[in-house]
């Protein structure tokens, strides 16, 4: 039994020790972040979360006040100082993380876990340029007036140009205020790196000509403006609405409410056509009468135009509404019925609006006392 508990004893004694040990490593690793974190810098950084965005108010209203005479600086939301403001708050969100961030690898760098002690650098030299570029965005965005509308951007097409540009521009300045910051404070070679892409451009150049095509025809079918996100639109065999539309492609939402993909090569190369902005839309069916229903042809003219006339949507005026005996075929009297409705072709009020129509054209027909010969329609 001696032999035993000797043998036990043996075996707990290293496993304390390591224990021992560890609780150790914890408490001097506890130790040293409780040195390191400074209530002054958690202050600073809380002080501009919550007060930072009531002071760029206030400031606003005090430049207000000078500049314009008024009390009151309207639409707090809508103006610059708003977006500096939500900016500083956010900004204060991530200092915080960064500070959390540093004294957790303090903490396991004095455990001794293998870490990078300048792991919160790298992170900072991030995300500091990418506040900074989100910020110019926004301010950019609010200057070309793009607005958003349910998560669809709503401007000109020439100004979503302009907006794509700018962000192009933006974040070519935050890469290389990222690569300068790094190269300053990791010693990275910022001169290789140039070195680098310039040695490899030629192989990007090829590998990216399908890419910087689709990107240059997205341009050009923003620039030309034949369509906006929120317009439906048609061409080929794709018909829907337009959700949004990026660098490369296109999304189009379907009347059966899948959304496709399309590449903005196919929709530069095919034709178009912007149901959207349509005012009205055109159509025509002809009516095959009995031959027996010659004599009451003229009065069967008579009650589809005042039929049709008598629609609301279906626009009257100069030559709008034809009604005409075209035809004395083999086995019918042909008819060509052909309105204009005050709805874009191709939307569902259109398809109701020529719903009412051919009811009125079976009235006026029966009315008539004529009746169809080989009852087909067709839209042109």
């Amino acid at each position: 039994d001696a032999g035993v508990q000797l043998h036990i004893a043996g075996k707990l004694y290293p496993a304390l020790r390591a224990s021992l040990a560890s609780g150790e490593r914890l408490g001097l690793a506890l130790r040293s972040v409780l040195d390191a974190a400074a209530f002054a810098d958690l202050a600073v950084i809380g002080f501009l979360g919550l007060a930072g965005p009531s002071i760029v108010r206030l400031g606003r209203c005090a430049v207000w006040r000078v500049v314009k005479r008024t009390r009151d600086a309207p639409g707090w939301e809508t103006s610059y100082a708003w977006l500096v403001a939500r900016s500083v708050r956010r900004l204060s969100y991530m200092m915080f993380s960064l500070y959390v961030l540093d004294l957790a690898c303090l903490g396991i760098f004095t455990i001794g876990l293998p870490i990078r002690p300048d792991i919160p650098i790298i992170v900072a030299c991030f995300l500091y340029p990418m506040w900074a570029g989100r910020l110019a965005s926004a301010l950019k965005r609010r200057a070309l007036g793009v607005a958003e509308d349910d998560g669809v951007s709503v401007a000109d097409g020439r100004v979503l140009v302009y907006d794509r540009l700018a962000d192009f521009g933006i974040a070519l300045c935050v890469i290389i205020a990222v690569l300068e910051i790094l190269s300053l404070e990791l010693g990275v070679a910022f001169t290789s790196l140039l070195a680098l892409s310039g040695a490899s451009s030629v192989v990007v150049a090829l590998a990216c000509q399908d890419p910087l095509s689709q990107v240059i025809q997205g341009l050009l079918l923003t620039f030309n403006d034949k369509f906006r996100p929120g317009d439906e639109i048609k061409f080929g065999d794709v018909a829907g609405v337009v959700t949004a539309m990026g660098w490369f492609d296109t999304k189009i939402r379907l009347y059966s409410e899948r959304t496709v993909v399309v590449p903005n090569s196919k929709i530069m190369a095919e034709p178009l056509v912007n149901l959207s902005r349509q005012r009205w839309g055109q159509y025509r069916t002809e009516l095959r009468l009995r031959l027996e229903d010659a004599d009451r042809v003229e009065a069967t003219i008579d009650e589809i135009k005042r039929g049709l006339a008598g629609v609301p949507c279906v626009i009257t005026r100069g030559r709008n509404l034809w009604v005409h005996w075209r035809e004395i075929a083999k086995d019918a009297l042909v008819l060509v019925v052909d309105v204009k409705i005050a709805y874009p072709g191709g939307s569902t009020p259109f398809y109701d609006a020529v719903q009412v129509c051919n009811g009125k054209i079976r009235d006026a027909v029966r009315g008539a006392g004529a009746d169809f010969c080989i009852p087909t329609s067709r839209r042109i």
